[in-house]
């Protein structure tokens, strides 16, 4: 385990994928990337981005802090199709209800509660 102290009082982790890794838990820095993953030809599309995001309103997901009392998270498992309708029995102003990886690409409950 390779552990580096860099100049901006950051502590780093080497992952084993060749990436440096912040310590997250020090306290008093500020958070810097020192992998650059990033090129000075992307910049562009990042401004771009950006500029769309500001210019479509679009919410700051990253300066969210949501809170949800119950939550179920479903995914496009072993069959969904058949188990996801068990879901308009929930109270709908109580569960919060989220979905990931393919799920909403067959979700029909729209409009069912």
């Amino acid at each position: 385990m390779r552990i580096k102290k860099h100049r901006n009082n950051n502590e780093y982790l080497l992952s084993r994928g060749g990436h440096w890794v912040r310590n997250m838990c020090k306290s008093n820095v500020h958070p810097v990337d020192i992998n650059q993953i990033s090129k000075s030809e992307d910049y562009e599309v990042f401004l771009e981005n950006e500029t769309s995001n500001k210019r479509l309103k679009l919410p700051m997901i990253s300066s969210e802090s949501p809170v949800h009392r119950n939550i179920v998270i479903v995914s496009d498992g072993l069959d969904f199709t058949k188990k996801y309708r068990a879901l308009c029995g929930l109270p709908a102003k109580e569960v919060t209800v989220m979905a990931v990886n393919g799920a909403l690409a067959s979700w029909e409950l729209v409009g069912s509660l």
